[in-house]
């Protein structure tokens, strides 16, 4: 779907200077929506617009022992889900997302998925001295890795008023999350030096239970020393 499928009507100005008016059904409207001006000004839009709408989010925390067979059975309650997984703690989280029902409440909500370092300059420092000291048989490793998941594992997909929460009924287009911007941590390089970047593939939902499998056995051979 693209913004020129919720056009009704384009209103353009030919190059004699004869105003026009032209619908979907119209041969040229096609060409005035993809031609870069080489047909027209267009002028004047007509777009249809939708009702307000509210959304749910349903945040469930589980143990990744039967991951695949939850997320089946959280798949029957809503198509639209995220899963957040941290396969070294054996845990995932699935931010799940549904229209919401006849006489919810509906708070103000604002999307926080993604982590934010803002204000955290301070801290640059430390962590540039814990980039370089630190190493995996470090004891400083047991109090600061319990810090790390409890942070990831704890965050919330909407917040309001500031405070996280994991199951809340908000406006539609303030429940969307956002790409990472500047204060993201997994772009940001001068605070946390977060290691973390987006990688996206696509495999067919038959082969996820295969990739959770071999997942889970690089981590048992590598992170865990098969230990």
């Amino acid at each position: 779907s693209a913004i020129w499928d919720t056009l009704l009507e384009i209103v353009w100005e030919d190059g004699k200077g004869q105003v026009h008016t032209s619908r979907p059904k119209d041969p040229e409207f096609v060409g005035m929506v993809g031609g870069l001006g080489v047909f027209g000004v267009m002028t004047e839009f007509l777009i249809q617009m939708t009702p307000l709408s509210y959304t749910t989010l349903t945040t469930v925390q589980r143990s990744d022992t039967n991951m695949l067979k939850d997320i089946e059975a959280l798949l029957k309650l809503t198509p639209h889900i995220l899963i957040f997984w941290r396969p070294d703690v054996s845990l995932f989280k699935a931010f799940m997302l549904s229209p919401a029902t006849k006489g919810a409440k509906v708070e103000n909500t604002t999307a926080t998925l993604l982590p934010s370092i803002e204000n955290l300059d301070k801290r640059a420092e430390m962590f540039k001295i814990m980039s370089k000291t630190l190493h995996d048989d470090s004891d400083a490793m047991d109090f600061l890795c319990p810090i790390q998941t409890e942070g990831s594992m704890g965050s919330s997909w909407a917040s309001v008023n500031g405070k996280g929460r994991w199951n809340v009924t908000g406006p539609t287009n303030s429940m969307q999350a956002s790409e990472c911007d500047e204060h993201c941590n997994w772009n940001e390089k001068e605070v946390l030096f977060g290691a973390a970047q987006d990688v996206e593939f696509t495999a067919e939902f038959r082969q996820l239970g295969d990739w959770i499998n071999d997942v889970k056995k690089v981590f048992k051979e590598d992170l865990f020393e098969n230990g």
